[in-house]
């Protein structure tokens, strides 16, 4: 492994190849929701209506969804397109700072292929379409991934607050953004514990706390119905082991076989390689993708999991992926970015297919 550490900014990126590449998928999809006639799905319809109805918190979910609909409605007009465009919005963010923090740990050449399979991976692409309440949550955890990582790295107080920000910002959008700071915590405390001495993690906390606190008062005022709501997902049993076989067989298919297969591969050998261990950007990116992933399979053996709960995983996952593929060298490298464009020519396929139904 060779990590760059260059930080490339976000006008630099808006001058860049790549940056034409995000400004065609952005332009394309927000023509796309425009001119294809496809109505509401029964998620996007049950937010629009709490959009009608603003608060500080909903029965099943926090309340950014409600309010991206209502500030889109209200400069867009109701419609069905004026809904979704926080989806298309959201999306172009996250393939940003899925590019940028790549390009920050693995440099331009991984970076670009990883920007790539952010666009082609299918539900990555649903996400980019259709709105519910994982869209933004994509959005703020490929931020909160970005600036964490800033943040450990250089220990800069503006890095820590917009960590802070990223994820206050997506504990108000779904609760899986809990997953991230328990995560984030535990490596910080296995592979970077000086950064506890400092006051920036704890800032960051302060403010992310802050941010999420009117929905944490609305959630107390209402008998904590949002987190009995969560529990029950998790009350649903089915044949044991059954639902694991499940589980990984919608990973590999929204994610293509080729590049959750090489995800997997790759987390296996960071278990055997203790070098790559050694490597603080790659054990960022693996603690916060194979660690997580590992409970959820281990919670998948009994319980039925939906393909997207653990879909903000993938996001460290594939640039651990696909920064290792197009970071080895020797003989096996032309057999692992084979199979890496595999995924992607079989990941257009997809999305051709999902714009096409």
């Amino acid at each position: 492994m060779d990590p760059k550490g260059t930080e490339k900014g976000v006008l630099s990126l808006f001058f860049s190849w790549e940056g034409l590449f995000l400004f065609v998928i952005l332009a394309f999809r927000l023509a796309f929701i425009r001119e294809v006639p496809l109505q509401l799905s029964p998620d996007e319809a049950y937010y629009w209506d709490w959009s009608r109805h603003l608060d500080l918190g909903y029965y099943s979910t926090p309340p950014m969804v409600a309010w991206l609909i209502w500030l889109s409605t209200k400069i867009l007009g109701v419609s069905e397109y004026a809904v979704r465009v926080p989806a298309v919005l959201s999306g172009a963010g996250f393939l940003a700072f899925l590019y940028l923090l790549s390009y920050q740990i693995f440099g331009p050449l991984p970076a670009r292929w990883i920007l790539f399979a952010g666009a082609l991976l299918p539900l990555f692409t649903v996400y980019g379409l259709i709105m519910t309440i994982d869209p933004p949550l994509l959005f703020f955890w490929a931020g909160a991934l970005y600036f964490g990582w800033l943040a450990a790295e250089k220990d800069r107080l503006r890095d820590w607050l917009a960590l802070g920000f990223a994820t206050g910002l997506g504990l108000l959008t779904k609760q899986t953004m809990l997953a991230f700071g328990f995560f984030y915590a535990l490596w910080l405390f296995i592979y970077a514990r000086e950064r506890w001495r400092s006051k920036g993690p704890w800032l960051a906390l302060g403010v992310a706390l802050l941010l999420w606190s009117p929905n944490l008062y609305w959630i107390a005022k209402h008998d904590f119905i949002t987190f009995k709501h969560t529990e029950e997902h998790f009350s649903r049993s089915g044949t044991l082991g059954a639902p694991l076989v499940r589980a990984l067989l919608e990973q590999l298919g929204v994610f293509t076989p080729f590049i959750f297969g090489l995800f997997l591969w790759t987390s296996f050998q960071m278990v055997r390689r203790k070098d790559w261990q050694s490597q603080r950007p790659l054990s960022y990116l693996w603690v916060l993708s194979a660690w997580p992933y590992a409970l959820v399979f281990l919670l998948a053996f009994s319980k039925k999991i939906n393909a997207n709960w653990p879909m903000p995983f993938f996001v460290a996952g594939l640039i651990l992926t696909g920064g290792v593929v197009f970071s080895l060298k020797g003989s096996q490298v032309r057999f692992f970015r084979g199979l890496y464009w595999l995924g992607l020519v079989l990941g257009f396929i997809s999305v051709l297919l999902i714009y096409q139904l």
